[in-house]
C-alpha cells in the first residue's frame, strides 16, 4: 500500500523505506538502483495483489501515477478478466471528461441498439476498436 505524496523507493537487492517526499497527489515509484524492473498498480491485499497497470522502471527513474478526472463507461459480451485492464473497445464507449465538465452530475442513458445518449458538450462517444492506452494514460508532467 502507498499514500498519495508517498514514495516506494527500490534499492539494489529489494525494497528501500517508503517516504514522504513524492509529488502531491500521486503515488511516485523511485528507482535508486541501476537495474531495470517493472512498477505499476495492482488491486486486492497485500498478499493477493491483482496487477492492472506494468510500466518499464528505468535504472535511477521514478515513476508517478496520479489519477485523471476521465472515465470511459462501456458495455459488452465480449468475456473480459476481472480486475484486468481492457486494451480496447469491443462495444461503443462514452468518454467522459469531468474537468471541462460544468458540474458535478450529469444524465446518461444506454440503450443495446441505440447505444448512448446524454446532456452535455464534454461527452462523446468512442468507436468499437478504439484503443484505450491513448487516451487514459497521460505522459505528462506533475
Amino acid at each position: 500500500p502507498l499514500a498519495a505524496g508517498s514514495v516506494f523507493n527500490v534499492e539494489e537487492g529489494g525494497q528501500g523505506p517508503v517516504t514522504a517526499n513524492g509529488l502531491p497527489g500521486a503515488l511516485s515509484i523511485l528507482n535508486t538502483a541501476s537495474t531495470p524492473y517493472t512498477s505499476g498498480l495492482a488491486t486486492g491485499s497485500i498478499h493477493n495483489p491483482l496487477p492492472f497497470a506494468a510500466f518499464p522502471l528505468f535504472g535511477n527513474m521514478m515513476n508517478a501515477f496520479a489519477p485523471i478526472e476521465q472515465v470511459i463507461l462501456t458495455f459488452t459480451s465480449h468475456p473480459v478478466r476481472q480486475r484486468g485492464a481492457a486494451e480496447r473497445l469491443y462495444a461503443q464507449g462514452l468518454f467522459l471528461d469531468f474537468a471541462a465538465a460544468p458540474g458535478p452530475e450529469c444524465a446518461l442513458r444506454y440503450d443495446w441498439n441505440t447505444g448512448w445518449s446524454w446532456d452535455g458538450t464534454w461527452i462523446r462517444t468512442l468507436t468499437p476498436n478504439t484503443l484505450l492506452a491513448p487516451l487514459l494514460i497521460r505522459h505528462a508532467p506533475l
